[in-house]
């Protein structure tokens, strides 16, 4: 195993890697943007039911500043999952550049090699003929 291919197999476990985390960041910031959406209609359901009322009007104002910093703070998580996710979107993007200038790399050893091996099996089969060429101009 060449050097190259034990790096680009590196950057491959890498890439997997940075996929799961940018994956479960996604999940989190979507249980938080449900979370967001439960909030407006719990405060919604309440605001309805607070307006038949007197005692439930003056009880929905404390609700209300509850469920507005519940939703501050989901939004807040939200806001730093997408800073989470933009960063490892760039790694990500980083690793893939890499994983292919290491490819890029491995087929050009490749190509060489190949080369190689064509031109001695060709300098083999030069000599081949020539010998033959030689045996029958001395017979």
């Amino acid at each position: 195993m060449t050097p190259t291919s034990v790096l680009a197999r590196v950057h491959k476990w890498k890439i997997d890697e940075l996929r799961r985390e940018i994956s479960a960041l996604e999940s989190q910031r979507q249980k938080q943007q449900f979370r967001v959406l439960e909030i407006d209609g719990q405060v919604e359901d309440e605001a309805h039911k607070a307006s038949g009322n007197m005692i439930g009007t003056f009880s929905f104002a404390s609700f209300a500043d509850a469920s507005r910093t519940k939703r501050n703070a989901a939004t807040d998580a939200i806001t730093e999952l997408d800073e989470k996710i933009d960063y490892l979107a760039g790694e990500l993007q980083m690793a893939f550049e890499e994983l292919k200038r290491y490819e890029i790399a491995e087929e050009n050893r490749s190509a060489k090699e190949a080369a190689e091996i064509a031109r001695k099996e060709q300098i083999e089969s030069d000599e081949i003929g020539l010998e033959g060429h030689r045996r029958r101009a001395h017979n």
